[in-house]
């Protein structure tokens, strides 16, 4: 039974692919009315664009060998500031946010022999202008019978922040231990020169 499949990255970077299964009128068997087949669909195909639309991820749809982008959903449109119809129909490197992944042929080939990339602390930059870093995670798997590769994009600028101010504070402590350690021996050093003057006298 065929469905589609949507791959979502949870808080602790699990991924979960959820599959929702497209129901037809066959499937169900002969005593099932075709009218009630076509509710299944539909209900089907709701509850997929309900996951889609709602995930706290950015998601793009890309088809595995163009690399044109098929779908994309509301929450990396709100996070980059472009509009649907940017993105759709376009290669993912036409995207000028976007013009640093999978630029090369070497993307999709190590993509399409692996069926797993992850991009992490890659910077960006919102049409507005705000930098941003993201951890993009892209994944190939199967739809109706035909490879499909989906890109996760995950904003990680908060967690970003807080390493680099993490980092930044240590630094200052080493700053602070290594001019300590430095002054204790020139003072050490101009003692011996005091106590050797004083022992030649």
């Amino acid at each position: 039974m065929g469905g589609k499949t949507v791959i979502l990255i949870n808080d602790d970077e699990k991924k979960i692919n959820v599959k929702v299964v497209i129901v037809s009128a066959k499937n169900l068997g002969p005593d099932i009315e075709r009218g009630d087949g076509e509710e299944a669909l539909k209900s089907s195909e709701l509850r997929y664009r309900r996951l889609f639309e709602t995930a706290q991820d950015g998601i793009i749809l890309l088809d595995f060998d163009t690399g044109i982008i098929l779908d994309v959903n509301k929450f990396l449109i709100d996070m980059l500031g472009y509009s649907k119809d940017e993105f759709l129909n376009k290669h993912i490197w036409e995207i000028g946010v976007f013009e640093d992944i999978g630029t090369s042929k070497d993307y999709f080939e190590k993509l399409k022999s692996k069926g797993y990339i992850r991009y992490e602390d890659m910077p960006l930059e919102t049409r507005e202008g705000k930098s941003i870093y993201v951890e993009v995670i892209s994944n190939v798997y199967m739809e109706n019978g035909k490879k499909t590769i989906q890109c996760n994009v995950r904003d990680i600028s908060d967690r970003k922040r807080e390493e680099m101010s993490t980092l930044k504070s240590r630094n200052d402590e080493l700053e602070k231990i290594a001019r300590f350690s430095v002054g204790r021996e020139l003072k050490m050093a101009e003692l011996k020169k005091k106590i050797m003057k004083i022992e030649k006298n």
